[in-house]
Parts: structure tokens; sequence; C-alpha cells
């Protein structure tokens, strides 16, 4: 694949690796914090932004694979790692499949397996896609199992987010 990716700041390498549906722009309100004391690295993830889409199915393995093989271009030995959401699932191959990439690694709302929850929850976002429904609503339906009670109790931060989602110039290819 061709993997897009964006290198801001000096210093130790720091990889940020978003989660579902994410590219390098959701990780825009803390770059220039870390790009103070790191080098960060904004890859998207095989299948999201302006990385290729092949129209095959993607493994969690084959995007640590890809994370290592970015490292790899880049002639980086090791570096830091960052992940959340799918990012983290991402991350913890990384650290198993790569362990000598990886300097240390930070997993943020994370896990190692979905459960029958979660797919379900990925199903009916799919079934809504499938019927032609609206992003708007699939973001309502989407967001409670994707925030927390604190972020969405400020109707400020939802419309901030939403409206980041639906104009995100390099969408989530379905």
């Amino acid at each position: 694949i061709q993997m897009y990716y964006e290198q801001k700041g000096q210093g130790p390498h720091l990889v940020l690796i978003g989660g579902l549906t994410n590219n390098a722009t959701v990780w825009s309100l803390m770059i220039n914090d870390l790009a103070k004391t790191f080098s960060v690295i904004l890859p998207d993830n095989r299948g999201a932004g302006r990385s290729t889409q092949p129209k095959a199915q993607y493994t969690i393995d084959q995007m640590a694979d890809d994370t290592a093989c970015l490292l790899d271009q880049l002639n980086i030995d090791s570096a830091y790692v960052v992940g959340f959401s799918m990012g983290g699932s991402i991350v913890q191959k990384l650290c198993l499949n790569h362990s000598s990439k990886v300097k240390a690694a930070i997993m943020a709302n994370s896990t190692a397996r979905f459960s029958k929850v979660m797919c379900m929850q990925f199903d009916s976002t799919i079934k809504l896609i499938d019927a032609d429904v609206k992003q708007e609503l699939i973001l309502d339906t989407v967001f409670p199992w994707i925030f927390a009670s604190s972020f969405l109790e400020n109707p400020v931060n939802v419309d901030k987010e939403k409206t980041r989602m639906l104009t995100d110039p390099y969408p989530q290819s379905y």
C-alpha cells in the first residue's frame, strides 16, 4: 500500500496511531505541543485518510506491519508509540510482532478483543450505512459508544466533533 504520513517537530520519534475512521488530522489539537519535544509521526492507517484503500478486508496485524514498514522506510529503529481505540489494538500487535520497533507504548480506550456488544455496534452501523442513512444520524447513534458522558453533556463538544467528522476532507472509506 501507499501509506500517507506527516512528520512534525524534532527529538525522539513518537508515532500516533488513530482509531477506526481516523486520519492524521484527529491529533491536530495536540500536535504543536508534542512537536516541541518529539519528532511526531502521524500515519493514516490502511484504508483511512490519504493512505491506500484496498478493496479487501484489513486486519490489525496488517496495520501493525504497515506501521513497522513505515518506520523502516523512515530509517527509524524504534519509536515511542501511542494508539487509541483501534490504534491501541494496532499498537498491541506492533508490540507483539515487532517489539524491537517499540521503545514504549501507550494504549488509550482500546481493547485486545472485540466483545459481542462491540461487534453488534459495528454490525448495526454497517446496516445503517448500507441502508443509506444520513451520516449525521449515524453519528448520533455512534457517539454514545465512542465518547464519555462528560463529553456528550456539553453540546458545544458534540457540535464541534460532529462538524469535524462531517466536513473531514479525507473521510473513512466504508
